[in-house]
């Protein structure tokens, strides 16, 4: 690709020449001939203006950076690619771009340091939690955002210590799924979360053990399955379960995917949802009302994740302001995969 020392060259004028029509093709400062032969060279030679060179020189590239801790491919995930949306939507209705910097998740905090080092191609930052990330991850790449003084904005993680600007998803009392189960004469309840050291999955089995203590209901570790947020490692740990002869009416299951895996493991076993197990999903996937039957779900405002998060540090870049925290409600959306269960001690 030609350079603006070739095009220089083949002009015959000098590099701050073409740089000054290049920042504005209209300047009086250059002869009208001068112009035009600038012009034809570079659709002669093809030049490509390098945007991130370009936006150094003006201090502003219009270009975020998306940071994705993830160990499997980009957009295999319903959920990161509706929060992707609400970004891009945003973005782009502010002239701005982004740019993907995924990477292997337990790899995320050297990949943030990584990153921080070439960042200064970018006007911001957006970091993804994923299921990939600890605490304890998170916690570090996000003091090593602040430190960089780069704007930035966090979604999909817990609340956070920090002065920073985030969105928070979180379910109402009167959305909480295993309680809804437990109103429908459910006790023995599957809880299917991701991984065992995901900020989300640990979160999920504290509030499910509060529920359950909150009905006097026992606890059973056996009944917290880990299914990574996959279909078929869900469908293979509820396998499991029912050999092991854990009983069970419903189950609970982190993501959609998962559920999907719930279902095949049931309906193998010759029974069916919601009549011998009640499911609900989480996410409201697209796929999740077309299900057989339509799933239960807890409804997250993914899109709208991404539309604040955005928000908030495009306000960042043009004010300096941080700190903005957005709390949004998921939805409990009742379909046909529960049932209320009429003997509960069974």
């Amino acid at each position: 690709m030609a350079s603006l020392s070739q095009i220089a060259e083949r002009v015959g004028v000098s590099k701050t020449a073409v740089s000054i029509y290049m920042k504005d093709p209209t300047t009086s400062r250059l002869a009208r001939e001068t112009k035009d032969k600038i012009e034809t060279a570079i659709k002669e030679l093809n030049y490509k203006p390098n945007v991130i060179a370009r936006g150094l020189s003006n201090q502003r590239t219009r270009i975020i950076g998306v940071m994705i801790p993830y160990n499997g491919p980009l957009f295999h995930s319903s959920f990161v690619n509706e929060v992707l949306s609400g970004i891009q939507t945003e973005l782009f209705k502010n002239g701005y771009s982004m740019i993907f910097l995924p990477t292997k998740g337990e790899d995320s905090p050297s990949m943030v340091k990584n990153q921080l080092e070439v960042a200064h191609g970018y006007d911001g930052l957006l970091l993804f939690g994923t299921r990939y990330c600890t605490i304890e991850h998170l916690r570090h790449n996000v003091d090593q955002l602040i430190q960089s003084n780069i704007p930035f904005a966090a979604v999909n993680m817990p609340e956070l210590d920090r002065d920073i600007n985030q969105v928070i998803l979180q379910t109402p009392e009167e959305s909480d799924p295993i309680d809804y189960l437990i109103r429908c004469g459910h006790q023995e309840i599957l809880l299917v979360v991701g991984r065992d050291n995901d900020p989300e999955s640990c979160i999920t089995v504290d509030k499910y053990k509060q529920t359950l203590a909150h009905h006097d209901l026992p606890f059973k570790p056996e009944y917290v399955l880990h299914g990574d947020f996959e279909r078929e490692i869900a469908r293979s740990e509820t396998l499991n379960a029912m050999r092991s002869g854990i009983p069970f009416t419903a189950a609970y299951s982190l993501s959609d995917t998962m559920a999907i895996g719930i279902y095949e493991a049931v309906k193998s076993h010759k029974l069916s949802v919601p009549q011998d197990v009640s499911v609900i999903g989480s996410n409201d996937s697209f796929f999740a009302r077309t299900m057989d039957p339509p799933l239960t779900t807890v409804r997250k405002q993914l899109f709208s994740t991404g539309v604040e998060a955005t928000r908030s540090l495009l306000r960042t870049i043009e004010t300096g302001k941080t700190g903005r925290k957005v709390w949004l409600n998921n939805e409990l959306i009742l379909r046909s995969s529960t049932k209320i269960n009429m003997n509960p001690n069974e």
